[in-house]
């Protein structure tokens, strides 16, 4: 069983406006990432402080329990919420992201607390695989302030996958994401 995170919480100050529900390709672009897990996930749910704009998606939401700590205080809030073990932590700007490549990360297997694509040679954490065993590390990073979740990845021994383009998931631009208005109207992503 697998409960997928999407985080929606930002405050899109480069894109203007909440990029979550700005428009690529014809829906929201939180509706691409959404589509793309919705085959593997037994729940999705949406991690943001005002789950209102969300309500046409038909997702759980869920408020971070430790505001204004970016990611991470997303990360904390899905993990304490979630069910099972491990939650697939996605952010809601990358449209591009397709379910094989999703499926992969997910199925890799690793003892470690955390599984992170590396792309092109940089980790991905914001979409990757997260065990309830760094509860312990998120809060106690937060209680530090520490709040990148390159931080988080360390402290934990996070397991690096390499995505390569021998891989049938693989396409450069599988987890560009979109935070500006020129690279969304355009649809080439930074």
């Amino acid at each position: 069983m697998l409960t997928a995170a999407i985080l929606a919480g930002g405050k899109s100050s480069r894109m203007g406006a909440n990029k979550a529900l700005l428009a690529f390709h014809g829906k929201p672009m939180i509706s691409a990432v959404v589509d793309a897990v919705r085959p593997i996930a037994a729940e999705v749910i949406v991690v943001a402080d005002d789950g209102a704009p969300y309500a046409a998606l038909g997702l759980k939401t869920l408020s971070d329990i430790h505001k204004g700590c970016g990611p991470l205080g997303g990360l904390h809030a899905a993990l304490t919420a979630s069910q099972p073990d491990e939650t697939l932590l996605l952010a809601c700007d990358i449209p591009l992201v397709s379910t094989p490549f999703l499926r992969y990360i997910f199925e890799y297997r690793s003892v470690a607390p955390a599984r992170v694509p590396e792309l092109n040679g940089r980790a991905h954490p914001m979409c990757a695989v997260y065990d309830k065993r760094c509860l312990h590390e998120i809060e106690r990073l937060i209680a530090a302030e520490r709040l990148a979740m390159a931080a988080l990845l360390d402290t934990v021994g996070a397991e690096r996958i390499s995505i390569t383009p021998d891989l049938s998931c693989y396409r450069p631009s599988l987890l560009a994401n979109f935070n500006d208005p020129l690279a969304l109207q355009s649809g080439e992503a930074a």
